[in-house]
């Protein structure tokens, strides 16, 4: 499947879309904070990179610049600014529609 870079400031609802992201048999990495999302998205290469939907809009797509620059062969999804949680199988359609750049879900 896919090596995804999942980031967000809340660890229980980073864990638990983690968590169903692997048992859908993603290669899982995740990062709670921008210089560890920043560190591994530059040691790592990665199909998709998710920004959580618990970030700020304006600090979640300077944080998508930042890692898009670093990792330019990636899919960056920003979530910030959703009212629901992004549902697994628009993620899997992400996946199969996968081209490298930012995207909005």
């Amino acid at each position: 499947m896919a090596r995804i870079l999942s980031i967000g400031p809340d660890r229980d609802a980073l864990a638990a879309r983690n968590s169903e992201l692997k048992l859908l048999g993603h290669d899982v990495r995740s990062a709670e904070t921008r210089s560890d999302a920043l560190m591994l998205a530059k040691r790592e290469p990665f199909d998709l990179i998710l920004l959580c939907d618990r970030f700020l809009p304006a600090y979640a797509t300077q944080l998508a610049a930042e890692l898009h620059i670093l990792a330019s062969g990636s899919m960056i999804v920003v979530l910030a600014g959703r009212n629901a949680p992004v549902p697994l199988r628009e993620i899997g359609a992400m996946l199969s529609n996968q081209a490298a750049g930012l995207k909005a879900a």
